[in-house]
């Protein structure tokens, strides 16, 4: 219950903000969009990587890694802009929102240092389940079905690990909206204790955006070609949207205290 609460309510911070929404994401998205679309030989490099092509293999990876890290931190940009106009009323009077530099830097670093705690507890689970399949593949190696029940049970213990790794980030990013208002109480063990009450709430979150994510995949594989690349970026531009909201909403109720209006 307390899951679909959190939901509603960054729903709704997202369709009752309608203009702001437009003033803060929309220039920082189409330049994001322009700078990949501009650097015109991103996937044809990106190719000749796939293809194991030498003389491109590091041009490539240069290329793409150069254009990735520029286009995560002026995503960040609105990102930063959102979570203080919803919980410090903060709104330039210009109709495109300045960039808060030194915000968006300790943002950016707060993302590497969570992407990196993350790798370390993804390591373990992947071994785990690299171990727990082979276990039973030897356990049933003169079954007919043993080939069939280790694909299984590779879906179930992969599933099992995204679940969790994805609720470990989404905790622990909880601490990237105080980074973003320059709280000094926004480190990772206090946002973590501060969200222990909310361990479920935050599982079921996790679920119903795997869920999300699925039905939009389910729909950009059953539309016509011509129209998957607009749909897909539509739902990347949607669930990026209310997974802003969504770290803001529990930012306020389980850090700043703040009740959810039912």
């Amino acid at each position: 219950m307390q899951s679909l609460l959190i939901l509603r309510h960054a729903v709704r911070s997202l369709v009752l903000n309608p203009l702001e929404v437009a003033r803060i994401f929309a220039f920082p998205y189409l330049l994001i969009f322009s700078l990949v679309g501009s650097v015109g030989f991103y996937w044809g490099l990106f190719d000749d990587f796939l293809r194991g092509n030498s003389m491109e293999h590091s041009a490539g990876l240069g290329a793409m890694f150069g254009v990735l890290s520029l286009s995560l931190i002026i995503a960040l940009w609105p990102i930063v802009n959102w979570h203080r106009f919803i919980l410090a009323d903060e709104m330039e009077s210009r109709f495109i929102v300045g960039i808060q530099f030194e915000r968006v830097f300790d943002y950016f670093l707060r993302v590497i240092l969570i992407v990196s705690l993350s790798m370390l507890v993804a390591t373990p689970l992947i071994l785990l389940g690299n171990y727990g399949i082979s276990y039973i593949a030897a356990l049933k190696q003169n079954m007919g079905f043993a080939i069939v029940s280790s694909m299984q049970g590779t879906r179930v213990l992969n599933f099992l690990s995204d679940i969790l790794i994805a609720y470990f980030v989404l905790r622990l990013s909880v601490s990237l909206v105080g980074v973003a208002l320059g709280e000094d109480h926004s480190g990772l063990r206090t946002i973590w204790r501060a969200t222990k009450e909310g361990r479920y709430t935050i599982m079921g979150i996790t679920l119903a955006l795997f869920c999300f994510q699925a039905l939009f995949d389910w729909l950009i594989d059953i539309l016509p070609e011509p129209a998957t690349i607009p749909f897909g970026i539509l739902s990347f531009a949607i669930l990026g949207l209310l997974n802003v909201s969504i770290l803001t909403t529990l930012y306020a109720h389980y850090v700043e205290g703040c009740e959810l209006s039912r």
